[in-house]
């Protein structure tokens, strides 16, 4: 049957499985790296959507209206913090008062972005269901009993995701779903209604952000990270490569994998399944934050050899010239 391949988000406890398939069957698509970089991306958010539409808000912005509420700026922050990144408690608070929808939209943006799975920061592995041990230290102690004490898994990361992790695709899209449902709850209430659809707009288009806005994931601003290792890839460097043939998404794909059986459904001969990223942390920055990193100095400019690799699993299945054409 050979090797089936899913990538594990070991913290947030979530996979993609790509309908379970061999790595070739899915590796080289480039939605599957677009798919990659859209978890690690900043969240896009278009300024139009912050901006104050006064007849969405249910009162004026004074801080007389503010009732019990009428606190410093710090403080109202500080409860919009502690509602614990509940899209809907900081939704309904944002829309209770102008003055709270200006403090609280930013709140309301991050609690999208870490309900739609964003992974910076994360370990993440690609691991085989033959994979019979993982890369020294990715898991604690705790994690590892976890994984050996049922012998179901049989030590097997890949089981034991399958069975008690959530799926990626269908965690972020049922947040959408519940959104609109409280929306579709709300008829008796049209400016309720309106504010909510525009509370989404940001939601809805970081859940489709690597179908609608692909030049935003390809930007060559980009600087892939990998946190555990201080090693960086330069979106500018790939760009140069191999113009929009490739993302930064394929080249942590390139680079995660984990097994000791060497099936991928791939030609290539590299040593693809034993990545040296694997289970790692990463994020992705624009460059300008990057560069003014108060450790800046001490990351290594990794981009020639991941680049490099990622390029080469395509030339051995697509030929050398690969890609023949570079797609500006």
């Amino acid at each position: 049957m050979g090797q089936y391949w899913i990538i594990v988000n070991i913290d947030a406890k979530t996979y993609m499985s790509f309908s379970v398939k061999k790595l070739g069957e899915w590796l080289l698509r480039p939605q599957t790296g677009l798919s990659m970089m859209a978890t690690l991306v900043p969240p896009l958010v278009n300024t139009e959507d912050s901006r104050l539409d006064d007849s969405l808000i249910r009162s004026g912005s004074s801080d007389n209206e503010l009732g019990q509420l009428s606190l410093p700026t710090e403080l109202l922050g500080k409860i919009f913090e502690e509602l614990d990144d509940d899209v809907f408690h900081v939704g309904s608070l944002c829309l209770a008062n102008s003055t709270l929808w200006t403090i609280g939209y930013s709140y309301f943006i991050e609690a999208v972005g870490r309900h739609t799975a964003h992974w910076g920061g994360d370990r993440v592995i690609c691991v085989g269901d033959y994979a019979e041990d993982l890369p020294d230290g990715i898991l604690s102690k705790e994690e590892m009993d976890n994984l050996e004490t049922d012998s179901a898994w049989d030590g097997s990361l890949y089981h034991y995701a399958w069975e008690e992790y959530d799926d990626y695709e269908l965690q972020i899209r049922s947040l959408l779903v519940r959104v609109k449902g409280h929306i579709a709850s709300l008829q008796s209430s049209p400016s309720e209604m309106k504010a909510w659809q525009q509370l989404i707009t940001p939601l809805e288009e970081l859940l489709d952000v690597y179908w609608t806005r692909q030049d935003y994931l390809r930007d060559d601003q980009w600087i892939l990270c990998n946190l555990s290792q201080k090693e960086y890839a330069r979106g500018a460097y790939l760009k140069e490569m191999v113009g929009d043939a490739l993302s930064l998404g394929d080249v942590v794909l390139s680079q995660i994998c984990w097994s000791q059986d060497p099936s991928t459904a791939l030609r290539y001969k590299g040593n693809i399944y034993q990545g040296r990223w694997a289970g790692d942390r990463f994020a992705v920055y624009n460059r300008d934050v990057f560069e003014g990193r108060d450790d800046r100095q001490d990351w290594e400019d990794v981009s020639q050899k991941v680049i490099g690799e990622t390029l080469a699993i395509r030339r051995a299945e697509y030929g050398k010239r690969w890609p023949v054409k570079k797609h500006h």
